[in-house]
């Protein structure tokens, strides 16, 4: 019971918040169903169980690549986003939204994350389509300079802050 919050803060730093909850019930069950083979220490028993549900977990997001998880080699970030990871990602990309000229920041936001059509968002700005697109395009075209791949998930990033 008492190392119920540690499990779950081991798991939180290493796979994305939604598994957490699932290793730490997971790594307690495999526990309990061999406590009664702990000879020595319990609570290493329990943290060796917790590290190969990870390893374990890792190695299922790996699948298809070109090598396999070696937890001695491979970093958590090359696996699954954690919720530090989610939260950099958001602070960089929301950064460099913020590093736009405003005209730029506030049409990719309201095309790609209120999803306005070209034509609105020439609307709302009282500027032709072409004017708007060429926005548009120099904000796409700055943020994937600046973000690289990360720049696909702008929208998605900017419906969550």
């Amino acid at each position: 019971q008492s190392q119920w919050p540690k499990l779950e803060r081991f798991f939180r730093t290493k796979v994305a918040d939604v598994h957490a909850a699932d290793l730490a019930q997971e790594t307690f069950a495999e526990y309990l169903a061999g406590v009664h083979r702990v000879q020595s220490n319990a609570q290493a028993f329990l943290w060796a169980i917790a590290r190969r549900q990870v390893i374990a977990h890792w190695r299922t997001y790996r699948r298809g690549s070109e090598d396999a998880f070696d937890s001695a080699k491979h970093s958590v970030l090359e696996v699954a986003p954690t919720l530090s990871s989610l939260v950099d990602r958001r602070h960089r990309i929301l950064r460099a939204l913020q590093q736009l000229p405003a005209d730029q920041m506030m049409v990719i936001e309201l095309v790609e994350g209120e999803g306005l059509t070209i034509a609105e968002a020439a609307d709302v700005f009282e500027k032709s389509v072409p004017t708007v697109n060429r926005y548009l395009a120099a904000a796409r075209a700055a943020l994937r300079s600046s973000l690289g791949e990360q720049a696909a998930v702008v929208g998605e990033t900017y419906r969550s802050a």
